[in-house]
This record gives C-alpha cells, structure tokens and sequence, in this order.
C-alpha cells in the first residue's frame, strides 16, 4: 500500500498523523466524518496529531486535510494512525457498507499518546482515566506466575 508514501507526509510536523480513506461511504456518512473531524481539530492540536482524508471525490478535497488519493479504488474503508517516524501504530479497515466509529478514532489516539509519552501499557478497550500497565511490573509479574500455556 502506498498510502503511507513519503509524497503524502513530507511537509507534516505533527508528531501523530490519522489517515483515513471514506471513498467508499455513502454521501451522508461522508459528511458526517467531515463535521467529526472539524468539530475535533482542536482536539488533535492539542494531541499532536493532523488528520489527512485520501479520496478521489472533488467534493471531499475541498477541505483543506483533504489530498487526491492515486491509487487504485479499495473494496474497503481504512484509518491509520502513525507516530512521528510514520510507524503504523493502529490500522483499522472498515467494509464499505459500515462507517467509521469516530469516538474509537480518538481512544486509540488517546492510547497511543499515553503509551508513546509515558511508556505504559495500554490494556484492550482502555479509555482515557483508566488505570494502565507498568511493563517492569507486568515482566515481573510474568516471571512470578511463569508462562501459562
């Protein structure tokens, strides 16, 4: 997949970088993403983090987090965030009858952030105020208990 080329990230300072592909949503899903993004830039400034849309709709790409994707159509919907180095720290890949759940965008940022900044370990479905992992005291705690096969 060559989304995540050099040609797209090359002038993107931000330390996290969320991109998303919603070419395959219905017009109204569309939208709705659109208002999401907008009514959370203050958010992901806060964060860190630039969203960028890839789409070959004229429409879409006259918002200004929006670039003219060059490959080939997916049968498929994706969001990717990457860190800072552009590794792919979350993917998630979305039928194109189901939209994007917007809210789990913004947890999986908030995990990553917390995992990168402070370097703990986020559990499955961890939300923002919820106790996470020390990884010395899970390694220890592996040790005492042993491998469970």
């Amino acid at each position: 997949m060559n989304v995540l080329s050099k040609v797209y990230f090359e002038h993107i300072s931000e330390n996290y970088l969320i991109v998303m592909n919603i070419d395959r949503l219905n017009p109204i899903d569309m939208n709705i993403i659109i208002e999401e993004i907008y009514s959370s830039l203050e958010h992901f400034k806060y964060m860190d983090a630039n969203v960028i849309i890839l789409t070959k709709y004229k429409h879409l790409l006259t918002h200004p987090f929006a670039i003219f994707n060059q490959e080939k159509p997916t049968d498929f919907n994706y969001v990717c965030i990457t860190n800072s180095k552009r590794v792919v720290q979350h993917l998630s890949y979305y039928d194109k009858s189901l939209s994007f759940m917007f809210s789990e965008i913004i947890r999986s940022l908030n995990a990553i952030t917390i995992i990168d900044k402070k370097g703990v370990l986020c559990p499955a479905n961890w939300h923002p105020g919820e106790p996470v992992i020390n990884p010395k005291e899970w390694s220890e705690l592996e040790n005492k208990l042993g491998t469970v096969n």
